[in-house]
């Protein structure tokens, strides 16, 4: 009889444990759609390393953070940057934003005509391409937490799985020759 209630008792604890355990993984989860729901915005990094030309790029990109670039700002609208003597930019999207164009100090815009351009599957950068124009194109994702690494890549970093941010655009051309900054426009609607 004794050996009966032992078992009923682990039974229950077992149960309360796997409850808790449930609750808590679809609390994170509701939670990381909330604080993603809350924080539009972007930010712009700078730094001198041509990470698109490795073949793990996109665990660099998704990382830039802890990647030796540099944060010169964020916004939730249209700003101007100043990116100093760095070479390359990155923006990237924490969560997500609405981005229109990207001019650079130079007055050209991001475009396919300006050298080789790198992005996130979860820009919808064709919108973003040339002067502003009051398409919004998306940039990072409302209803995601930031992305694991992709499907097939090793990530370089301690933690393995997970990226810092869910959007990235970039490209090879340097921001020196192009007047050391850049202006990122912004709208809103495009979520």
């Amino acid at each position: 009889m004794k050996t009966n209630y032992r078992f009923i008792i682990l039974l229950l604890i077992a149960t309360a444990f796997l409850t808790y355990t449930s609750s808590c993984h679809n609390d994170k989860v509701t939670n990381c759609r909330e604080v993603v729901n809350g924080h539009e915005g972007y930010e712009v990094w700078a730094g001198n390393t041509p990470f698109f030309q490795y073949t793990n790029h996109y665990d660099y990109f998704y990382n830039i953070d802890k990647n030796g670039y540099t944060l010169i700002g964020s916004s939730t609208t249209t700003k101007n940057f100043n990116t100093g003597n760095y070479k390359y930019y990155i923006i990237v999207s924490k969560y997500y934003s609405c981005i229109d164009a990207i001019q650079f100090n130079d007055s050209s815009y991001y475009d396919f005509e300006q050298g080789y351009i790198l992005y996130t599957g979860l820009s919808d950068y064709r919108k973003m391409l040339g002067a502003p124009d009051g398409i919004f194109g998306k940039f990072g994702g409302k209803d995601l937490c930031p992305p694991p690494v992709p499907v097939g890549m090793v990530s370089s970093f301690p933690d393995g799985n997970t990226s810092s941010f869910n959007g990235y655009i970039t490209d090879d051309t340097t921001i020196t020759s192009r007047g050391r900054g850049l202006t990122v426009f912004v709208g809103s609607g495009c979520q």
